[in-house]
């Protein structure tokens, strides 16, 4: 489902590099065992990636070392749209029922009930290869509805980091300061000033989107097998139509602000705010 700018309805591999610098001593102890916390692992600089369980529900926190600390506590995120769109999307958002850990991968699992016999299955797959975090998202719809879904993989930072305290990257369209691009360019002064940039991700030189923070930090949102697909219907359209199809295959990338702290990851489809 898209409002604007569409996409398909399997996220590919999401690939999030947390960050560039090591740390500079041993990695974090493992805590003692806690039946409301899975460890995944941790990454080169320190960062443990764990699975917390909060009321009932199951989130994700990766901290510690010299890593800004980043979380999520509902990763399952969709955007819903009716038929006719007489009203917004609805965004839905929910924990992991179910998480497993076993052989350096976890498989985190959730079912989205959403009445007159649809439901929204969805499972992640979360692994850390290569010193990054990676994962690929399958969602399966059962039942039948009119109107058309998105769903999403974000991350949020926590509240004392500000929208000015970051500098963002994306391949061709903005590096770090907005001023000079046009106006109209998704990277643009405007955009900053609104505190939101999504870009499509084929609209990018690479599918990647990346955070750096005052402390020397980074965090890289790569979608490492990029598709692209789309229809000419939808290629031709103006900025405002929404338009549902099947055949819509790329994704898109950014970063919002929230009272919660920056907002960032990957969605698809590509919805995007012109």
């Amino acid at each position: 489902m898209i409002p604007r700018r569409p996409a398909g309805l399997l996220l590919a591999c999401c690939v999030m590099a947390l960050p560039l610098r090591r740390a500079g001593g041993a990695a974090a102890d493992r805590p003692a065992a806690n039946p409301n916390r899975e460890i995944l692992g941790h990454l080169p600089t320190g960062a443990t990636i764990s699975f917390v369980k909060q009321d009932g529900q199951w989130g994700i926190d990766i901290g510690g070392g010299h890593t800004i600390h980043i979380r999520q506590r509902q990763p399952a995120r969709l955007e819903l749209g009716e038929s006719g769109f007489p009203t917004a999307p609805q965004e839905v958002a929910s924990g992991y029922n179910l998480v497993r850990v076993a052989a350096g991968a976890a498989i985190a699992t959730t079912d989205i009930p959403r009445g007159a016999g649809v439901s929204f299955h969805l499972e992640d797959r979360w692994s850390i290869k290569g010193g990054a975090l990676w994962v690929h998202r399958h969602l399966r719809v059962t039942g039948n509805a009119e109107g058309g879904f998105g769903s999403a993989v974000l991350f949020s930072t926590t509240p004392e980091i500000g929208w000015s305290d970051v500098q963002f990257l994306a391949p061709s369209k903005l590096y770090g300061d907005p001023s000079f691009d046009g106006p109209t360019a998704p990277g643009s002064a405007l955009h900053d000033a609104a505190k939101r940039f999504s870009m499509r991700e084929m609209a990018l030189t690479a599918p990647l989107f990346a955070l750096h923070f005052p402390q020397g930090q980074s965090i890289t949102v790569l979608n490492p097998s990029p598709k692209g697909e789309t229809t000419t219907q939808e290629a031709a359209a103006s900025s405002d139509t929404v338009m549902i199809d099947a055949r819509y295959d790329f994704g898109a990338l950014g970063a919002h602000a929230e009272q919660s702290g920056i907002v960032f990851g990957y969605w698809l489809p590509g919805t995007v705010d012109d």
